[in-house]
């Protein structure tokens, strides 16, 4: 799986960016810290290590704030990270969560990819970028997939999260149960000994 990939040619349904409070504070945050950097400190001449310290964290800040983003095509989801890209074919998708960090999707067969600081959970409701949009996303990205499905005659893959819930289950019912039970004297007989 490469690391980097370009968009597929399909047309787009919908993009989605970090929130915009975060494309604002971030990016002057980071220019606070280049200015505060070069500030000489009662006259005296600025120290090049602290300029390099705070452009490096300056372009930390405005790298995490203004490249991420979350294209929806017909048949792909294109994930652009701070870093890395990924792009997800749409009947590859099996389940979507919102965390804290982003935007989970899993994959059919188990892999992971999260779209950072889109779609991601916060404390309060109401506040730019709270749960409405993550459920707005995932909800336009699951009818899209669904959509696709239908057109081309396939089934979604099955979601990841309810293998791990019947396994919670099934402990919870049970308890422990030991998968290779010891042997016992009635075992080893065999045919009737």
């Amino acid at each position: 799986m490469p690391l980097r990939v370009k968009a597929p040619p399909s047309s787009v349904v919908a993009v989605w960016r970090a929130p915009l409070w975060q494309r604002i504070l971030f990016p002057v945050v980071g220019l606070a810290m280049v200015a505060g950097a070069f500030w000489p400190e009662a006259g005296e001449p600025y120290e090049p290590i602290w300029v390099g310290l705070g452009v490096v964290l300056a372009a930390v800040l405005v790298l995490y704030a203004l490249r991420p983003k979350l294209t929806l095509f017909e048949d792909a989801v294109y994930i652009r990270g701070q870093i890395l890209s990924r792009l997800i074919p749409i009947e590859e998708i099996a389940a979507i969560q919102g965390g804290y960090g982003g935007l989970g999707i899993w994959w059919g067969d188990g892999h992971y990819s999260e779209a950072s600081t889109i779609g991601e959970q916060t404390n309060i409701d109401g506040l730019p970028g709270s749960d409405g949009r993550r459920h707005t996303i995932t909800t336009l990205i699951l009818t899209t997939r669904d959509a696709y499905l239908e057109r081309h005659g396939l089934i979604a893959l099955p979601d990841p999260h309810e293998e791990d819930e019947r396994r919670r289950r099934e402990f919870k019912e049970r308890g422990w149960a030991e998968h290779n039970p010891r042997a016992t004297r009635e075992s080893k007989r065999g045919d009737g000994d």
